[in-house]
C-alpha cells in the first residue's frame, strides 16, 4: 500500500511539473506573439484600420483631453471594445504607448501627450 501511495505522489508531482512547464511555455508564447504584433501591427483591420492603429488613435484622443493613466486609458478602450480588460490588454497599451513618440509618462502610470505634440496641436 505505501508503494502504491509513493507512486501515486511521484505521478502526481511529474504531471504537476509538465503542467507548470507547459504554462510557463504558454506564458511566454503569449507574450511574445503579444510584442511581435505591437511592433509589426500585424493585427486583424477594423473599420479599415489595423487594430494599432484605432488603439493609437483612440489613445491620442484620449490624452487631448488630459494625462490620464493607464488604467483609465485600459478601461476606457474596452467599454468601446477595442482592448480587452485584461493582462494582455494592458500588456498591449503599455508596448503601444512606450512606442509612439507623441506620448510620455511620468513613470507612475500618468501618460500624457509630449510638449511637441501638443504644441502642434
Amino acid at each position: 500500500m505505501k508503494n502504491f501511495a509513493a507512486q501515486l505522489r511521484s505521478e502526481i508531482a511529474r504531471i504537476e511539473r509538465d503542467v507548470t512547464d507547459r504554462t510557463n511555455k504558454l506564458d511566454l508564447l503569449k507574450s511574445a506573439l503579444l510584442h511581435y504584433e505591437a511592433l509589426h501591427g500585424n493585427l486583424p483591420k477594423t473599420n479599415g484600420q489595423t487594430k494599432a492603429e484605432t488603439v493609437r488613435k483612440n489613445v491620442l484622443t484620449l490624452l487631448k483631453e488630459g494625462p490620464k493613466h493607464r488604467q483609465e486609458i485600459l478601461k476606457e478602450l474596452a467599454n468601446k471594445n477595442i482592448l480587452e480588460p485584461s493582462d494582455d490588454g494592458m500588456n498591449y497599451l503599455a508596448t503601444r504607448l512606450s512606442m509612439w513618440s507623441e506620448t510620455t509618462t511620468d513613470g507612475r502610470g500618468i501618460w500624457h501627450l509630449n510638449q511637441r505634440h501638443q504644441s502642434a496641436e
